[in-house]
């Protein structure tokens, strides 16, 4: 019995380093949300909105891109038929894949305003095989020109917008008819 007074016991500090750290992360975490939400406040976080114009190359979602300054009025009997006899704008765009994957362009990135600035349906639909409803896939370097199709409504500045979670850029189109 007396062996068993001289034991000393052993003291577990395990859980008090599972506690200590625990309590770390905690007030790390509470620090970086914190952080977060100051930089929100400052603006920091927002997608700088860049301008890009017709006929000069830009990079949007990793594809080289060039919208065309010369369009089309189309005005045909199908057009007519599916559309109320209104005319739509035909822009020719080229899109260039720089990435090393395959990948393709989607117009719904796109919106589009005319000249009151009001938002407007890409008309793509109609045209499926000229159109990017039906955009192939790119593999690197592999470059597509195919066609963006809004109704005219006048004489204006139109705009295109490009927008990801991670970048906007902002085309004016000039339409005179």
């Amino acid at each position: 019995m007396k062996q068993q007074k001289n034991i000393k016991k052993k003291i577990n500090i395990m859980p008090a380093l599972v506690i200590i750290l625990l309590m770390i992360m905690v007030a790390g975490s509470i620090f970086l949300y914190i952080t977060n939400q100051e930089t929100k406040k400052k603006g920091n976080n927002k997608i700088s909105l860049e301008k890009v114009y017709q006929d000069k190359k830009f990079v949007f979602d990793d594809l080289e891109i060039i919208v065309s300054s010369k369009y089309n009025f189309l005005n045909t009997e199908k057009v007519k038929k599916q559309y109320d006899g209104k005319d739509i704008i035909e822009i020719p765009v080229q899109v260039k894949n720089v990435e090393n994957t395959e990948h393709k362009f989607s117009i719904s990135y796109v919106k589009i305003y005319n000249e009151k600035g009001e938002e407007i349906r890409e008309l793509g639909s109609l045209f499926k095989d000229k159109s990017f409803e039906n955009s192939p896939k790119l593999g690197k370097g592999e470059m597509t020109i195919k066609n963006v199709y809004i109704p005219y409504n006048g004489n204006g500045k139109y705009k295109m917008i490009f927008k990801t979670f991670y970048e906007e850029k902002e085309m004016e189109i000039v339409i005179k008819k």
